[in-house]
């Protein structure tokens, strides 16, 4: 089984993050283990980014 942590620096909401948003999805559909991780004080904005 593939499995991947996508560290992330933002909170989310631009471009960057949209890409490994896609990306993770993508995997997470054909069977891999993903995770993504903000900084706690980004978590927020992290998830009303992406909810």
């Amino acid at each position: 089984m593939i499995a991947a942590l996508f560290v992330l620096p933002t909170r989310g909401g631009n471009g960057g993050a949209n890409s490994v948003i896609q990306e993770a999805t993508a995997l997470a559909r054909m069977g891999c283990h993903i995770g993504i991780t903000v900084q706690k004080k980004q978590l927020a904005d992290f998830r009303n980014s992406y909810p």
